[in-house]
């Protein structure tokens, strides 16, 4: 897939709250502009992945006086003018890539709750996914993605990125043949902070150990994924599941972030700075986001390495995992 990363020059509005600019005792500021990007970690067996957003809600904490801030204006396109709302093919803004969605909102700094994106309703048909059998609705419950809280730091200008990890966040749902979004693996980030993994894929290498012996370029069966934390027991290593709903997760450790083998090369981007482990699985074809499968990770039982990041850093580890590890 040929890759556009598109860069639009429009100011967003602000529909329930007018901010002024200020300074506190100390000469720091009391707000900044905030820009806004969306990208997507990709997911197999999907041509598209598109959503419509209609409004952003910015929480608050339930300071005395604190009131929600509502985006209701977005970056139209790389001409100019307003729009309503966007409408955006997250399979256009893989890895570093993303687009810019909100154009310099002013937010006073601070922590806050929650980011509310609140979608177009299914009657619009303006969410759907197209994969290999044609197009089905995407569903997003209440029409609403809760991210959870972020913070404003004291700075005139930040960047933020919300990245969709789609193998944590999307899954089929048989029944009425459509799709579900959800928000887990769907976080906020600091651009400036964000750090990034990434690696080559060495498929031959891989297919000498029995356990990868099927694997093949282009192949969906093999993930690498992504934990937070040090020593984690091995035994505990999972693939992506919702605890929320999973049975048989007590103990188990869900990944942080996944992707494919399906390529050359992976990308992990836009994390926190900290503390991995990272695992490679070759029999993740059965991989569910909403259940926890019995699949083997590491697979094979090597295919694991833990390493520390620090803010803005990228680390490449290339698969096979060696004895370098990650440099």
């Amino acid at each position: 897939m040929h890759i556009h990363r598109t860069l639009f020059f429009l100011a967003a509005s602000l529909s329930l709250l007018t901010l002024t600019a200020c300074s506190s005792k100390d000469g720091s500021s009391n707000t900044a502009n905030v820009d806004l990007s969306f990208s997507d970690a990709a997911v197999d067996d999907a041509a598209e992945v598109v959503i419509t957003v209609e409004r952003i809600t910015f929480q608050r904490n339930g300071e005395q006086g604190a009131e929600d801030i509502v985006v209701e204006t977005f970056v139209a396109d790389e001409d100019g003018g307003d729009a309503e709302t966007f409408t955006l093919d997250l399979l256009t803004v893989q890895g570093q890539d993303s687009r810019l969605v909100v154009d310099s909102v002013e937010l006073p700094v601070g922590e806050y709750s929650n980011m509310l994106i609140h979608v177009a309703p299914d009657e619009d048909n303006a969410n759907y996914v197209v994969d290999a059998e044609g197009t089905k609705q995407l569903k997003v419950p209440s029409d609403v993605l809760k991210l959870g809280s972020f913070s404003i730091e004291p700075t005139s200008k930040q960047s933020m990125v919300v990245e969709f990890g789609l193998q944590q966040s999307m899954t089929y749902n048989p029944g009425p043949d459509r799709y579900i979004l959800k928000p887990r693996g769907v976080r906020i980030m600091s651009v400036d902070q964000a750090a990034l993994v990434t690696g080559n894929i060495d498929h031959a290498a891989l297919q000498t150990n029995e356990a990868c012996g099927a694997l093949e370029q282009g192949s969906t069966d093999g993930n690498v994924y992504l934990y937070s934390g040090h020593r984690i027991d091995p035994t505990t290593l999972a693939d992506n599941f919702d605890e929320a709903i999973a049975t048989n997760g007590n103990g188990m450790v869900a990944p942080f972030a996944s992707s494919s083998l399906n390529s050359d090369t992976f990308a992990l981007s836009y994390l926190e700075p900290g503390d991995y482990t990272l695992a490679v699985s070759c029999n993740a074809a059965a991989d569910d986001a909403d259940l926890l499968e019995t699949l083997m990770v590491p697979n094979p039982a090597g295919q694991i390495i833990e390493f520390s990041i620090m803010e803005g850093q990228t680390l490449s580890c290339d698969i096979p995992i060696s004895d370098t590890g990650c440099l």
